[in-house]
């Protein structure tokens, strides 16, 4: 199951060639190969695998906890195949597997580009918040190479076959969509697990994803979900008026162990004995709605906010409204020649 940088590159020619007997053959072979790998059982159960816990505190109290388990982050590699490694670590128990997954998203998403275009998940969304368009959170699935697709030929469809291109290529990261391709290459349910920050697009990307199968009622296969998180290495900024921006993808576990010296989000108050809540992380970020776009099967000429993991922001949020953008300039000039050591006093625990 060894899928190389030349690999990768020549099934892309094949895709960019219409040579597309060929490039199913590559799909049919790497998918079995695949497949013998999931089958092997995966060592130690990830318990021995070294854990994130800043990451850890990142996951919202929202996620279902199995009773008597607890949530735990896992360490990746932040290479820009973050997402593929934290997957090759769930169901290999290693990063093997991350380049051939790569090749298997971009053959998914490329020849059943229709159905992404109009995934359910979208529409799911607008149900849940009206304010919100198809176009819009369409594009905030994409990055700026599926962005620029889109707005160059009006087409979703081609939009996301730009999106199975970009996945063809080594250390480029990943936008929602390739979660929803990683979905169906599994035959596994995914739980797009998104922090508690108070982010416009969150309850697009914060959901169960389910694979192709389950939709066209093909056969399943593997229920077991797997959990990822939109986490963040480094830099981590707490200033008034600050997005959050994740920039890389961690797996999440469960298991039944504490991890050793992990602080609690529940602490007493002093004097009174009774418990309160931890203030999060994200309690002093704000997010001001942004206007409704119109809707139509086509793709937007513009975008809105979308934090993505990657070298480069996504497209919509390099095509941020100005309604849509924290009040930057007003903050900075508020605390200017100050230092504000007050994050001290809120996140004891980030101090070693």
């Amino acid at each position: 199951m060894n899928v190389s940088d030349q690999d990768l590159k020549h099934f892309k020619s094949l895709l960019l060639n219409d040579k597309f007997e060929e490039a199913k053959k590559i799909l049919v072979q790497n998918k079995g190969d695949f497949k013998k790998e999931l089958g092997v059982k995966i060592p130690s159960a990830l318990k021995d695998l070294p854990r994130d816990d800043f990451a850890t505190f990142l996951i919202p109290d929202d996620v279902t906890r199995p009773k008597g388990q607890h949530l735990f982050a896992l360490k990746a590699t932040p290479n820009g195949d973050c997402l593929f490694n934290a997957i090759s670590l769930l169901v290999c128990g290693n990063e093997s597997a991350a380049m051939v997954l790569r090749l298997l998203v971009a053959g998914e998403l490329y020849f059943n580009a229709s159905f992404y275009a109009h995934r359910h998940v979208f529409v799911d969304t607008i149900r849940s918040n009206s304010d919100l368009s198809l176009d819009t959170l369409f594009t905030v699935a994409l990055t700026e190479a599926g962005a620029d697709e889109c707005s160059k030929t009006r087409s979703k469809t081609d939009a996301v076959k730009s999106e199975a291109l970009v996945a063809c290529t080594r250390g480029e990261w990943s936008p929602f969509l390739h979660i929803l391709g990683v979905a169906s290459v599994l035959s596994k349910q995914m739980h797009s697990i998104y922090p508690d920050v108070n982010f416009l697009f969150r309850s697009l990307i914060h959901r169960i994803v389910k694979p192709r199968a389950s939709v066209t009622n093909d056969p399943l296969g593997n229920e077991d979900q797997v959990n990822i998180l939109w986490s963040r290495d480094g830099g981590f900024d707490n200033c008034p008026g600050v997005w959050y921006e994740p920039n890389r993808f961690i797996p999440v576990v469960t298991s039944e162990d504490e991890v050793a010296d992990c602080p609690v989000k529940q602490e007493n108050t002093a004097g009174t004995g009774r418990k309160t809540k931890q203030r999060t992380l994200f309690s002093f970020m704000k997010a001001t709605p942004v206007a409704k776009t119109s809707s139509d099967n086509s793709c937007p000429t513009t975008g809105s906010s979308g934090s993505v993991p990657g070298k480069k922001r996504n497209a919509a949020a390099a095509k941020l409204s100005v309604d849509a953008k924290p009040d930057v300039k007003k903050s900075m000039e508020s605390t200017k020649h100050k230092i504000c050591y007050k994050w001290k006093d809120e996140f004891p625990w980030l101090i070693v």
